[in-house]
């Protein structure tokens, strides 16, 4: 929304925490499911440290010149959040909806990727429920409660795009 609001005034990068998580399962020839990229994870971590995946994100970050930089998916207190604090002129936003409304979207993500299912073992609401308890989301209220900003993502398409325009305003001190 970001750049549909501003596109043309400035240059954008988007970087998903996931996006190594994504890279090394998809090179060990599996689903790339959510339930694999909660495996891998704390598989990364525990081998070659807690900031490994905050410090590819973060060098991803380095590397780009856009005007504007995104980061999708902070997940870890420890090693994720202290790199965004790093970065000039950050901001936490967390955006958040009803577990049923998550479920519904991620149902509705994997029919559009061509995913058979979002967790490997079928669209459950039981199975999305346990993959909510996995160790890389049990950190994500605490991580929230440090958030400048929330966006509430259970209303409308148009809702959403007018909270985000709000952070524009308020945050970005920007006019769209």
């Amino acid at each position: 929304f970001l750049e549909e609001e501003l596109g043309d005034k400035y240059s954008f990068a988007h970087h998903r925490f996931s996006d190594t998580l994504v890279e090394v399962v998809k090179e060990c020839r599996l689903p790339i499911t959510r339930e694999n990229l909660q495996k891998c994870s704390p598989a990364l971590r525990g081998a070659y440290g807690y900031d490994v995946l905050a410090n590819s994100v973060k060098a991803r970050v380095f590397e780009s010149q856009a005007d504007i930089i995104t980061m999708d998916g902070i997940r870890w207190k420890d090693a994720d959040v202290p790199v965004l604090r790093i970065l000039p002129n950050n901001f936490l936003v967390y955006v958040t909806a009803p577990i049923e409304i998550r479920y519904e979207r991620a149902k509705l993500r994997s029919m559009q990727s061509g995913r058979t299912s979002y967790s490997g073992e079928g669209d459950s609401f039981e199975k999305f429920l346990r993959e909510e308890k996995a160790i890389t989301e049990v950190e994500i209220p605490d991580i929230a409660k440090s958030a400048d900003f929330k966006i509430d993502n259970s209303g409308t398409f148009e809702d959403l795009r007018s909270q985000v325009r709000q952070f524009i305003i308020e945050k970005l001190k920007i006019k769209p």
